[in-house]
């Protein structure tokens, strides 16, 4: 459906900047959505429904799910206070490559983290 729009608007020369192409696609997205849950209503209804006893299972077991978002939060803050702490002291600039450096250091220990998991696996598969 979006490609069929789209292209009957670029062909007829109706799209001819970026911004028309963004209301184009923007438009096709709409409609397939509108379409989808005027044909599927059973399944958007149930999906409601599950989404509101899902909440409300969350909110009845906030004490079991507290420790875990918790401990998200510091981990989060650990990684950011460096940042936090010399922002007033140092140009953004400077905190942007550092942060950015961390961020690639992160990323490089977790997939050595991978193949080392990898390495671990298929060694307890050959015992």
């Amino acid at each position: 459906m979006k490609f069929l729009l789209l292209g009957l608007m670029l062909l007829s020369g109706w799209v001819t900047d970026f911004e028309g192409l963004i209301l184009i696609i923007s438009m096709a997205q709409s409609v397939i959505v509108v379409y989808f849950i005027l044909s599927k209503m059973q399944i958007f209804v149930e999906s409601l429904k599950y989404f509101g006893q899902m909440f409300l299972t969350l909110r009845s077991e906030i004490k079991t799910f507290y420790p875990y978002y918790f401990n998200i939060s510091l981990k989060k803050l650990d990684s950011n206070i460096i940042i936090l702490l010399f922002e007033p002291l140092v140009s953004k600039e400077v905190l942007g490559i550092y942060s950015l450096l961390t961020r690639v250091f992160q990323f490089i220990t977790g997939l050595v983290r991978t193949a080392e998991s990898l390495f671990l696996f298929k060694k307890n598969i050959r015992e």
